[in-house]
This record gives C-alpha cells, sequence and structure tokens, in this order.
C-alpha cells in the first residue's frame, strides 16, 4: 500500500486549547494564530468565538467531545483560503449556533451539531441553529442542525401565547454544497394550560430566499406545530373557546414570502424531505375543540427551482484529525464495483514563498464490492519542521463500471504532528 506524502510548507502552526494547554480558551486561540494555522481543541466545555478576516483550522481533536455555549462567526475569510470548523458541538446562547457571513474564502463545517437556543421568554420564537449570507461558498458534511424549539413546548402550564420553533438553516446569497446532515426545524411552543393561546408553528429546516443548494444524502425535516391550549371557562358563558393547534414547518422552504424575483434553486440527491406535523386543536369543555394546525410541506417552492437528481449517493466517511506517520481511516458506499479515486483538491498552508506546492497525485484506493461497502487504512508520512499540521480538502470520485464517475462525500482532514 503506498504512503501519503505530506508537502513540506511554512506557516502551518498548531495552537492548543483546553485545560493545562497553552490556550484556556478559543477565542485566545483564534486571535492569536495566523492564516493557515490550526486550533486544536481538546475536550471540554468553550464559550463561543469569532474568526474575523483570517483563514484557519478550528478542531475537536480526534475522539474528543467540544461542546461550545454560545455563537461561532466566520466572516470576512480571505479570498482563496479556506476555513474549516471540525468535530464542534454548539448550543446558540441568543444568537445564531453558526453564523457565516461576507466569506470571500470557502467555508467548511465537518461533523459536529449546531443547535438553535430555546425560545428564552414568551413570545419570542426559538433560534435558528445556522445561517449563511453573502459567502462565496459554503459545505457542510456530516452535521446536525438543529432549529430552537419555540416556548413552553413541554407538559407545563403556561401563561402565555406559545411561540413558534426556529429554522435549521438560513441561506441567502451563497452557494451551499451539505453532504450527509440532518436539518430539523424547531418545534412550535405548546400550551397545555386553560388559557386556550394557539400552539406556536413549527419551523422549516431550510429557507433560503436566494441561495444555490446542493444537498447529498441528507435529511431535511420541518417542525412539529404546537398544541393549543384548552377551553378557558365556558365558552358559551364569557369563556374562552379552545386555542387552534399550530401549523408544521416545511422540510425545505425555496423563495421570498411574498414571492419576489429571487430565484433559489435546491438540487437534490437521494435525500429525505419530511413536512412537520400539525399540531392538535386544545381541548374544549362546554364547546368544540380547538382545529388542528396543517401539516408541513416537504417541499415548499414559493418562487425558485427544485431539481431532483437521480441516482445512488456515493458516502465517504473516516477520519477528522489524524497523526503524521499512523494511519487514514476511510469508509466508502457506493455501488458494486466502483473504483473509488482519492484526490486533494486542496492544502492549507498550500504555499512556500509564493510557489504553489505540488498536491499529492491522483489515486485508486479502493474497488466497492457487492455489498456496497468498503473500508481502507492509507498510511501517512510525517510532517517536516517547522511544519505541524496541514488541512488536507479531500475529494473522491466514484468510477462505475461504466466510466461514469460519480462525485462521493468530500472529507476534510486535519494532519498534526505526533507530538500533539
Amino acid at each position: 500500500m503506498f504512503a501519503l506524502v505530506l508537502s513540506l510548507a511554512l506557516g502551518g502552526q498548531v495552537h492548543t486549547v483546553g485545560s493545562g494547554q497553552t490556550f484556556a480558551t478559543i477565542q485566545a486561540a483564534v486571535d492569536a494564530a495566523q492564516d493557515g494555522d490550526v486550533v486544536l481543541v481538546r475536550a471540554g466545555a468553550f464559550s463561543g468565538f469569532a474568526v474575523d478576516g483570517k483563514a484557519l483550522t478550528i478542531a475537536a481533536d480526534e475522539g474528543a467531545s467540544v461542546s461550545i455555549n454560545g455563537e461561532v462567526r466566520v466572516e470576512h475569510s480571505p479570498a482563496g483560503k479556506p476555513t474549516l470548523l471540525s468535530g464542534l458541538d454548539v448550543l446558540a446562547g441568543g444568537a445564531e449556533a453558526l453564523l457565516l457571513r461576507n466569506n470571500l474564502g470557502p467555508v467548511h463545517v465537518r461533523g459536529g451539531t449546531y443547535r438553535g437556543y430555546p425560545a428564552p421568554a414568551p413570545y419570542q420564537s426559538g433560534g435558528q441553529a445556522a445561517r449563511a449570507t453573502q459567502n462565496g461558498f459554503v459545505r457542510i458534511v456530516g452535521a446536525s442542525v438543529l432549529g430552537g424549539h419555540g416556548s413552553c413546548f413541554t407538559w407545563t402550564s403556561c401563561s402565555y401565547s406559545p411561540s413558534s420553533g426556529g429554522p435549521a438553516c438560513f441561506a441567502r446569497a451563497t452557494e451551499l454544497e451539505l453532504f450527509d446532515c440532518t436539518l430539523t426545524g424547531g418545534s412550535g411552543g405548546t400550551d397545555w394550560s386553560e388559557t386556550a393561546y394557539d400552539g406556536g408553528h413549527g419551523a422549516r429546516a431550510y429557507e433560503s430566499p436566494d441561495a444555490r443548494l446542493f444537498a447529498s444524502n441528507s435529511t431535511f425535516q420541518g417542525g412539529s406545530g404546537g398544541h393549543g391550549g384548552e377551553e378557558h371557562g365556558c365558552c358559551d358563558f364569557l369563556g374562552i373557546p379552545a386555542g387552534n393547534g399550530g401549523d408544521g414547518g416545511d422540510g425545505i422552504f425555496l423563495g421570498s414570502q411574498p414571492p419576489g424575483t429571487e430565484l433559489p434553486v435546491a438540487e437534490l440527491l437521494a435525500c429525505t424531505t419530511l413536512g412537520g406535523s400539525a399540531g392538535s386543536g386544545g381541548l374544549g369543555y362546554c364547546c368544540p375543540n380547538g382545529p388542528s394546525g396543517a401539516p408541513g410541506q416537504p417541499i415548499h417552492v414559493n418562487n425558485g427551482v427544485h431539481v431532483p437528481v437521480a441516482g445512488l449517493a456515493r458516502i465517504a466517511s473516516g477520519t477528522r484529525v489524524a497523526r503524521e506517520l499512523t494511519n487514514l481511516s476511510l469508509a466508502f458506499t457506493g455501488g458494486a464495483g466502483d473504483r473509488v479515486r482519492m484526490r486533494v483538491e486542496s492544502v492549507h498552508p498550500k504555499s512556500v514563498g509564493g510557489l504553489a506546492l505540488p498536491l499529492p497525485k491522483e489515486r485508486e484506493i479502493a474497488v466497492v464490492p457487492a455489498s456496497g461497502q468498503v473500508s481502507v487504512q492509507l498510511p501517512l508520512g510525517g510532517l517536516h519542521a517547522p511544519l505541524e499540521a496541514l488541512t488536507w480538502l479531500v475529494a473522491f470520485d466514484f468510477v462505475a463500471g461504466d466510466g461514469t464517475v460519480h462525485r462521493g462525500t468530500p472529507l476534510a482532514i486535519v494532519i498534526v504532528g505526533s507530538q500533539l
């Protein structure tokens, strides 16, 4: 088996974060880092952070559970330089869990969970989990994106009108790719008390007034509508009738409301789209029960284009963060007989003295058997001082027996020195 050679480059320093590490907070490491550096986060809980005007890799170490309470924001990244967020579990603290805005360089997100904040107060909706606006290119691979729930959504007594859930992902003026992701809108708030308010509306899993989306092997689930409040008093005698159930959210909503001139596009390969279930109406006593809401639509096109893409999703998975001189573990799912070819699309950092580094050559690394699944171990070479880390953006092409080339899941892989 061939070894994957790691190229020499300047830069690519590693800043470790966690208990007993160089930095106690992710923000402090980000502030100290330069373009091409890696912020390697050990297990623990951390505050949110912002990357502004830099191209960095911020990655949870392999096997480390990294939880972040607060917003993660990436803005104004320089053209031609990728930024990577890898393996982070983020709970928003009032704003979005993930905000990607005005980035010229590509932004890659691999793995992890991004959760919108539950509605913090009466009449406030649940928070959206991810927002991407005015970016050149964003790719999200293998992540769970969950909108926040509306207020008062448990079996407790509420004294106010429950609110709507938050969307999982909102995109505008961005080219967005999703591979092997799950997006779920927040549930509408539920009023179980005898105040007869309406249930909250479930949220959309993906909403775009103006963006291009390509998604493969991903699920879009609209949030469920909330339950309406029970009849208060007797409605025939100055009481309040039972409340309506909330509508379910759409799996995907394309366009603006009301419809405008924008033209969002969604190309979907082997994806599942589900509307949220309708909320049931509240219970009546003297008068009828409240009416149920309407279920959400799997795909709701207001102004835009939905393009179903035929075929089988080809899937790649494996190591996020690897040490030099170890093995890179990869697994593939595809059509029987597919030949899997690996090619490194870019290396960050990728230049020495202004000269571009040669990328590792494209190589065939596996053939998919009749079972449709195969795993491989690829030995890694060593890094050369002063280089401490590399971030590889790796593409996998599945070549079918008839010569047709199918795109597989791309992976961002961080390779760090064995001493770290």
